[in-house]
């Protein structure tokens, strides 16, 4: 009995323990059911490299805008003036230190697009470190609210976004 396996790159073809086979030829084979459904799973996630590379460029701009401008992303001069300076200092401290790991990640996360398959671990690692970041922001909204209203869509962003990824994007790789 013949094995066969989705080639992502070839999505109109089926690889086999004899080789590369064109589809069309293998329209008289009945598979059975559950190959037939697990084929439906893997259509939509050709475009989860892609879609890794998009969102990880965003986060590198994000964290380049937080490198440069700092606090005054956030806080006008007047407000910033109505804190003492230790307070705005160790804030923007914070801030382009966010930015720079922001940059990593996002290099991070491009890398792992590239061979998901084989980076599957990594690109793990980072879906439930940016998941545990939701987390900690609803935890500060719990406690301190939310302040700015982007802090309600980048926490929703944070929590829900990982495993949407991770069930309908990159499972398949395992």
């Amino acid at each position: 009995m013949h094995q066969f396996n989705i080639n992502p790159l070839e999505p109109f073809c089926l690889q086999s323990d004899i080789g590369f086979t064109n589809s069309s030829a293998l329209l008289d084979l009945q598979f059975p059911p559950t190959l037939s459904n697990r084929m439906s799973q893997y259509i939509p996630t050709e475009y989860t490299p892609f879609l890794l590379k998009g969102f990880s460029a965003w986060i590198i701009y994000n964290g380049a805008s937080h490198v440069v401008r700092g606090i005054t992303e956030y806080l006008t001069q007047t407000e910033r003036a109505k804190l003492p300076s230790s307070t705005v200092s160790l804030m923007d401290s914070q801030i382009r230190f966010l930015g720079g790991t922001y940059i990593a990640y996002g290099a991070a996360l491009c890398w792992t697009s590239y061979d998901i398959g084989e980076r599957q671990l990594a690109l793990n690692i980072l879906l439930a470190g940016l998941a545990l970041g939701g987390v900690g922001r609803a935890i500060s909204a719990g406690v301190f609210g939310w302040g700015f209203p982007w802090l309600q869509r980048a926490t929703t962003t944070e929590i829900v976004v990982p495993p949407l990824v991770y069930w309908f994007g990159s499972r398949k790789y395992v």
